[in-house]
């Protein structure tokens, strides 16, 4: 059985609003599984991030519909988050996968809405997301390396409510000028 790796190291300043290192994902694609990050080859080779960008966009792109999504187990946050000066990240849509000790490519933890003047929600993006205490209990312990996505560690955040949790932002269907991977995107507002 032949594993694909769909990696890629992210610089510093791809991570906008993030005070950690980059971040990576791998997946096998016989199996649908994530991939035990010790077993993670590197290859940060632009082809193999746009491929893993595009299996994901795929993967997701039933959710610009918003009746699939909540079918599906999402649930959409009447709350729109945005930042005074960075923008926004726009309505969280967490779901059923949440906070369940893994991270897989194909499986986001949350959906990032933003909502229309016509009342729609058009998808921008996704978030990965797990506690930090669900992630170590998993995995080994307070010592346990954090989750790989894209090629490198999931970036660590602590802020309220959640304390500390392992997020990525991922604008698979919105340009972000700060970032694929950047935390606020200035394009999104909140009404």
């Amino acid at each position: 059985m032949q594993k694909q790796l769909f990696l890629l190291t992210l610089s510093a300043a791809a991570i906008a609003g993030c005070q950690t290192d980059p971040v990576t994902s791998a997946r096998d694609t016989s199996s649908g599984a994530a991939l035990n990050t010790a077993s993670i080859a590197s290859d940060d080779s632009p082809a193999t991030l746009n491929a893993a960008l595009a299996e994901l966009r795929r993967a997701v792109a039933p959710y610009h519909n918003v009746d699939k999504a909540i079918a599906d187990g999402y649930v959409i946050d009447a709350r729109c988050v945005s930042h005074p000066t960075l923008g926004a990240m726009g309505h969280h849509a967490p779901g059923p996968f949440r906070n369940d000790g893994r991270i897989n490519l194909l499986e986001p933890d949350v959906l990032l809405y933003e909502l229309q003047p016509n009342g729609k929600y058009r998808l921008n993006g996704v978030e990965f997301f797990e506690l930090k205490s669900t992630w170590d209990a998993a995995h080994g312990g307070s010592t346990a390396p954090p989750p790989v996505l894209f090629g490198a560690n999931v970036p660590l955040s602590n802020h309220p409510p959640f304390g500390p949790h392992y997020e990525l932002h991922v604008w698979i269907f919105k340009h972000n000028p700060s970032g694929m991977f950047a935390s606020w995107n200035p394009t999104v507002s909140c009404p």
